[in-house]
């Protein structure tokens, strides 16, 4: 009878020590996909911010090329005579100076490049995510993590107005280019 008490006391032990390690794991496991949840959102918006500065500045580039090119244009006008009955054509036969529109595609392909990279970005956050509701949802862990208070995390997505009406209305127009 003593062995039997013995041996039910240290089954309900060692049972019990495979409970509380249980519960450590599931603690620490969400905790570990809480902080590289957040940490991966402070990275996109990083990535964002990242993206949206170079967009600008190689705009603000673009404006000053596009401005100088206007005083140049304006001053190279301005000098001629008006008096000159063939002034348009005069100046016309004239070397103007040539705009270069490659800062156009340069703007361009740092946006694309820079969208590209944020999708990629938005993607690893909703699979961090996926896998973090995956794990507090299956059994047994549901079970620890609602006697834990473990809960789901919101996660921001950056989005347009257009995709969230599209999806709202469930209803796409063609894309008029």
């Amino acid at each position: 009878m003593q062995k039997v008490l013995i041996s039910m006391v240290l089954f309900v032990v060692v049972f019990g020590f495979v409970l509380v390690g249980k519960g450590i794991s599931v603690y620490n496991n969400s905790v570990y996909y809480q902080t590289a949840i957040e940490a991966k959102q402070k990275d996109n918006e990083s990535v964002f911010d990242n993206m949206w500065k170079k967009i600008s500045q190689t705009a603000q580039v673009s404006d000053k090329y596009k401005q100088g090119l206007k005083e140049i244009l304006e001053s190279y006008v301005s000098g001629r005579s008006i008096d000159n009955d063939n002034l348009l054509v005069n100046w016309t036969h004239e070397a103007v100076p040539n705009f270069d529109a490659s800062i156009y595609k340069e703007i361009n392909n740092t946006i694309i490049a820079g969208r590209d990279d944020f999708v990629k970005q938005q993607r690893i956050l909703l699979d961090l995510s996926k896998e973090y509701k995956k794990y507090i949802r299956t059994f047994p862990n549901n079970i620890y993590c609602t006697l834990l208070g473990i809960k789901e995390m919101d996660i921001k997505i950056v989005t347009s107005s257009k995709t969230e009406q599209i999806f709202d209305t469930q209803k796409e127009e063609d894309i008029n280019i």
